[in-house]
């Protein structure tokens, strides 16, 4: 059986992820890949969110009085999934899906973090899967553990055996990071990172249950999300192995430093039906700049992984009035790429990172220290904050 992340939420404190990492293990963000539903590359995809755009389209799901709810779903036909009369049985246009689907976005956003540094050795890359929750209908740890042999198998690579998974949708960025702080600390042999979040809630079992409570975008819900797909990957490697190409002479785009993480739990929490306060959230921002040795108001953007409704509006709200006091730079910023994209699930936390390191490299970035907010319908809360380097 695969292994999971160790249970950083479930035994989160002050003390836990609040020290820095181990001396020369500093992990840097190096590279990234996104297949979304507005482009089947990350500079596709952040070039398409910074100009407001979206692919909302009417899906074939119907709410509770029949009409269509609008979706952002991945075109099938750049997947290559799309099935000809003789492949699908004279059944036009049949459509693959689950983990094939899941699995076929997962290639081409790797392939893209790969291209950019010239290729990668798999059996020195550790690849740490970001999965849903577990709470999801439909989606138990087996169902995972498939879906990240269905991504060696698509990839044609094995990876190495320090290869985690986590079941915490969005929050698991966080909680993949800090694994990956101490994995290049005391592992030698692990050269990358290659953190791959893959998620949709465009299937049945996942609408059903978000019509059910009432989450969904509708034509009587106007305080709902829209469902999407994704798959975002990440490369990352030791800040110091960087430099050493840099003292060779080679040129480097700049990339982002992973200067602090944090991990909390949330009490008051959407799925046990208990109003907003923000205070795991905080926790977990207030862990974050204390590792990155930073005041709250030298942070120039935030990002938040908040979907169209209100209680996680509330929260990211609470979260951060709790944690400034002192008035934010000029030019600070607060960005929601989920309403550009839809709510991709476990995706989000990577897609962030994918947008800050885009914005690094293309210099519209606000200033050098963003930090990402994770959030989910459960306990998990986590906060990343990065920097240009």
């Amino acid at each position: 059986m695969l292994k999971k992340i160790a249970q950083a939420f479930a035994d989160a404190t002050g003390s836990a992820v609040s020290a820095a990492p181990a001396k020369g293990s500093t992990l840097a963000i190096i590279a990234s890949g996104a297949v979304t539903s507005l482009g089947a590359s990350s500079a596709s995809t952040c070039a398409a969110i910074r100009s407001s755009l979206d692919n909302f389209q009417e899906t074939h799901f119907i709410d509770e009085i029949g009409q269509p709810l609008l979706g952002a779903r991945v075109p099938d036909e750049l997947l290559g999934l799309v099935q000809t009369d003789e492949q699908a049985g004279n059944m036009t246009g049949s459509i693959t899906g689950g983990n094939t689907r899941l699995a076929a976005m997962f290639v081409k956003a790797a392939i893209q973090c790969v291209k950019q540094i010239g290729g990668i050795d798999a059996s020195k890359t550790a690849l740490l899967l970001i999965g849903p929750e577990e709470s999801r209908p439909g989606f138990s740890l087996d169902k995972l553990e498939e879906c990240f042999a269905a991504c060696q198998a698509a990839v044609g690579k094995t990876f190495h055996e320090a290869s985690r998974i986590t079941q915490l949708g969005s929050p698991g960025l966080a909680a993949a990071l800090h694994y990956a702080q101490q994995l290049l600390g005391r592992n030698q042999e692990v050269r990358h990172i290659l953190i791959a979040g893959l998620d949709s809630l465009l299937n049945t079992d996942d609408i059903n249950a978000a019509l059910n409570q009432e989450r969904l975008l509708s034509s009587d819900n106007s305080d709902g999300f829209i469902p999407g797909e994704a798959a975002v990957c990440l490369l990352a490697m030791r800040l110091e192995q960087l430099a050493e190409h840099d003292e060779a002479g080679k040129d480097r785009l700049p990339v982002l430093k992973v200067a602090g993480v944090g991990l909390a739990q949330e009490e008051q929490t959407l799925d046990d039906d208990k109003p907003s306060r923000g205070v795991g959230l905080a926790q977990a921002m207030r862990q974050a700049l204390t590792q990155a040795n930073l005041p709250p108001h030298a942070i120039h953007a935030r990002m938040s992984d908040i979907s169209a409704e209100s209680y996680f509006f509330e929260e990211a709200s609470y979260a951060w009035t709790r944690v400034l006091r002192v008035r934010s730079p000029e030019g600070y910023r607060f960005f929601t790429p989920m309403n550009r994209v839809g709510h991709v699930g476990s995706a989000m936390g990577p897609l962030m990172a994918c947008i800050a390191l885009d914005a690094a490299r293309k210099n519209w970035a606000e200033g050098p220290y963003t930090l990402l907010q994770l959030s989910s319908a459960g306990k998990p809360r986590g906060a990343v904050v990065l920097s240009q380097a």
